[in-house]
């Protein structure tokens, strides 16, 4: 990976990470700094936010963005690079003059209405379209209208660390949900869309 990055013009590099394999990442992202030490890297996810020191001081990432709104925060961060936002958004990890800071907790309070419909060409959707078992008639392909944990409500799972982590729940207008699908159908001829349906009727009782 490090090698491809060197003949490409990417100025960041961004890697959702899990405990079972982010010292792993932090190899892989040390291996990315020896080869190309201006790209940033960025690691998100669930294992960061609960640590987001410990991968600053094991590793050589620029950035952890914590929380559950890490697509907005990533956002921010390139505004802010870039020079067109004049500051950091709270849950992000950085480093000055080598030593490590942040700009406090994370904030679940981002509109999920404001994001773009997912860009199924880039992300290659016919990959998963048809060999998943999950759909009964293909091509099939999924959507997410909710995000963090509607369990919450109910003391939450005592296996997991969403309910803490990620303390709220949130859903799109319903009305986006059916444009996104009208595109699905249109463009893809997609058969069968799985989606959170189920938690967002159970929310909206």
């Amino acid at each position: 990976m490090a090698s491809w990055l060197e003949r490409s013009d990417i100025d960041i590099v961004t890697i959702e990470t899990k405990t079972l394999v982010v010292k792993r990442h932090w190899r892989i992202i040390d291996d990315i700094k020896e080869v190309v030490p201006e790209v940033k890297v960025v690691l998100v996810g669930d294992h960061v936010t609960a640590l987001p020191r410990e991968s600053m001081e094991n590793s050589k990432a620029d950035y952890v963005l914590t929380g559950g709104g890490y697509d907005f925060l990533l956002l921010n961060l390139v505004q802010y690079l870039n020079g067109k936002m004049g500051s950091l958004e709270p849950g992000i990890w950085y480093r000055e003059n080598s030593e490590v800071k942040n700009t406090g907790n994370f904030i679940l309070n981002h509109d999920l209405n404001f994001l773009p419909f997912i860009d199924r060409d880039l992300t290659k959707w016919y990959l998963y379209a048809y060999k998943n078992g999950n759909y009964k008639r293909t091509p099939g392909t999924y959507t997410m209208i909710g995000r963090d944990c509607w369990w919450r409500k109910n003391g939450g799972c005592s296996f997991c660390a969403w309910t803490t982590l990620y303390p709220t729940f949130r859903v799109r207008k319903p009305e986006l949900l059916i444009d996104e699908i009208e595109n699905l159908v249109e463009k893809y001829d997609i058969k069968e869309v799985l989606m959170t349906l189920e938690l967002f009727l159970l929310e909206n009782d």
